[in-house]
């Protein structure tokens, strides 16, 4: 489902950047919008030097060699479900001579590999395709006392009460990969990691800066991009309009969300 299709949004040739950014000026290129999404959350988790990273639905590489550089990170473990983006990542990481610095593997979360404790797991416009208490209990297992879990993340807006508009909703959700159950209210999604023992610790909505800024530049960019990619620009024109809508309804909200492991074991 995933590949590089992405790369047709970003102006450098180096760049595969794919999530709905941070627009600060309303003027920032696509990546550069991405690239502040990806710090906002970095700096939201309390990424430090020599710390042990895992993250969750890594992309094309571009954040883990931005927090690698920018946060003298000890190592970072991404997995990704998409073969295509993992030995895109993996050959980028390899020229850049990082490959003993980060390890992505082809997986899901259910499926990876990785044993070692983490200090702090991270994910970057994928936490909302994933079951919550998959998500919380492997995460749980993976870290001990005091670490971290820091994600973007969706949560149910006040439109969400309607019937059409819920309807709408789950069309949406259905053809972006995203299982309508697991959606929560900013209240239940602050307290859902507490069986496991997460603790909210930071609960941040960003939607103006992160779906409202994606809607602009969408609107601004779509016809350029139906100029010079035709179909394959397709998929993001549709996701720009349904963003626009998502907004106008009050359907969802876009956050960054922490947690802070206080049990001692999760077994």
């Amino acid at each position: 489902m995933y590949g590089l299709e992405n790369k047709i949004l970003n102006e450098s040739s180096n760049a595969a950047w794919y999530n709905f950014g941070y627009w600060t000026t309303g003027d920032e290129y696509y990546e550069q919008a991405c690239e502040n999404l990806a710090t906002k959350l970095a700096e939201a988790a309390r990424l430090s030097e020599t710390e042990c990273i895992f993250d969750i639905g890594g992309g094309c590489g571009d954040q883990q060699l931005l927090w690698l550089r920018k946060y003298n990170l000890k190592h970072i473990y991404a997995i990704n479900i998409s073969s295509v983006q993992v030995n895109f990542a993996r050959e980028r990481i390899q020229r850049a001579g990082l490959d003993e610095s980060i390890t992505v593997e082809r997986a899901g979360l259910a499926s990876h590999s990785s044993q070692k404790p983490f200090d702090c797991v991270v994910s970057l416009d994928a936490a909302y395709h994933i079951d919550k208490t998959l998500l919380f209990s492997e995460c749980a297992r993976l870290t001990d006392r005091g670490a971290r879990l820091a994600l973007t993340d969706l949560t149910l807006d006040s439109g969400a009460r309607k019937w059409f508009s819920r309807c709408m909703l789950r069309l949406i959700c259905a053809g972006s990969d995203i299982p309508f159950a697991q959606l929560r209210t900013a209240e239940n999604l602050r307290v859902s990691g507490e069986p496991f023992g997460w603790h909210n610790t930071l609960y941040e909505d960003v939607t103006e800066a992160v779906f409202g800024g994606y809607a602009r530049f969408m609107r601004q960019s779509r016809a350029q991009l139906w100029r010079r990619h035709g179909l394959r620009s397709l998929r993001f024109i549709f996701t720009g309009i349904a963003i626009a809508s998502l907004l106008r309804r009050k359907l969802l909200r876009y956050v960054i969300v922490v947690f802070e492991k206080r049990e001692t074991d999760y077994s």
